[in-house]
């Protein structure tokens, strides 16, 4: 496993070491959590999650969305991507199994997605969600129409076919 596939992460969001599986946290309780690029042999257990929370998997995997997973001890915990429009990008497919829900792991996989967006020269995000409006807006994130996105995002597969239109499209500068 290369240096460079492993990211983590404390409750800040904050990098803490690269090349090691753990971080320390305020709560010595919570496991060890890395932030990984997915792998091939994460599909089975991403599309798994992305069903169980009602999310579109039918243009799962895509080269053009980059995925990241969080691994604890025992497996893939969630995951989050990122679709790659020019100076825009897409956010997709957070989510976090449920027995790690309301354990901040959410923000710390959005944040991540956020930092590799920024660093690959990407300057918007935009998102589409039925469910998670509160959570994006406490975040940063704030509801436009749909219209206002790029045309390049606007005929994803996302906003052409896999998400409703009752979905709020949200988006932050980043």
């Amino acid at each position: 496993m290369s240096e460079k596939s492993w990211f983590l992460f404390s409750n800040a969001l904050s990098p803490i070491r690269v090349g090691q599986l753990g971080f320390t946290a305020a709560n010595q309780d919570r496991p060890m959590t890395a932030i990984r690029q997915a792998t091939p042999g994460d599909n089975e257990r991403i599309c798994a999650l992305l069903a169980a929370a009602g999310l579109p998997t039918a243009d799962l995997p895509v080269p053009s969305v980059e995925l990241w997973v969080a691994e604890e001890a025992d497996g893939i915990v969630g995951v989050v991507g990122v679709q790659h429009f020019g100076q825009a990008g897409l956010l997709r497919s957070l989510v976090v199994d449920t027995a790690h829900r309301g354990s901040g792991l959410g923000a710390i996989l959005l944040g991540h997605a956020q930092n590799q967006a920024r660093a690959t020269g990407l300057r918007e995000l935009f998102l589409l969600t039925e469910t998670a409006a509160v959570f994006f807006t406490a975040h940063g994130y704030r509801a436009v129409a749909r219209d206002l996105a790029p045309a390049d995002v606007l005929g994803s597969s996302q906003f052409r076919l896999l998400c409703p239109a009752s979905a709020v499209c949200m988006t932050m500068t980043l």
